[in-house]
């Protein structure tokens, strides 16, 4: 989808090295997306292998090979336990779920809690530092959010999005939420 290079800057909203994706440079081509920061090995290989022994694998709506991108890193996290009991980590390096420190794996379709990382070794979640959302088009921008921040959403909001945690919500002072 452009990748870091594609990143805009955020004072300006430009992108100094013009860099897109090869979907938008070729409209007219068929192109499988395989993102990622990096594309894990398999995924670029796999989807590759298929092509020439089975024909086109079937593609989300990212033209992303489904049989890599068709689950989010939150349906097979680690953490999941975590979220499902509403404990969340509330600092970086807490035992939890990361969603309240801005982990994307909700939002984020891939592989990779059950692939994982460096021979099946480790995940982004495993490790501890949250999905960052890399395998998805609005990444690195998200909006201008950046990577890492601190979710902001009202006690409403996170209700709305999450009825199955709307019991253990509770409100802070400054507007926050908090489960657990």
């Amino acid at each position: 989808f452009g990748g870091i290079p594609g990143a805009k800057i955020r004072a300006t909203g430009d992108n100094p090295t013009g860099a897109v994706s090869l979907q938008k440079l070729f409209p007219d081509k068929k192109v499988i997306n395989i993102p990622g920061c990096p594309p894990h090995p398999d995924w670029m290989v796999g989807t590759l292998l298929h092509v020439l022994l089975k024909g086109m694998p079937e593609l989300d709506e990212y033209n992303r090979p489904l049989m890599y991108f068709g689950t989010t890193v939150h349906e097979k996290c680690s953490r999941l336990p975590d979220y499902k009991r509403g404990r969340f980590a509330k600092h970086w390096g807490e035992e939890g779920c990361l969603y309240l420190l801005g982990c994307l794996g909700m939002d984020t379709g891939c592989d990779i809690p059950t692939r994982g990382w460096v021979g099946g070794m480790n995940t982004c979640t495993g490790c501890g530092s949250g999905c960052i959302g890399c395998t998805e088009p609005p990444f690195p921008d998200y909006g201008n959010r950046g990577i890492y921040k601190h979710l902001v959403a009202s006690n409403d909001e996170l209700q709305t999005l999450h009825p199955e945690i709307a019991s253990t919500v509770v409100k802070l002072k400054n507007g926050g939420v908090i489960n657990g």
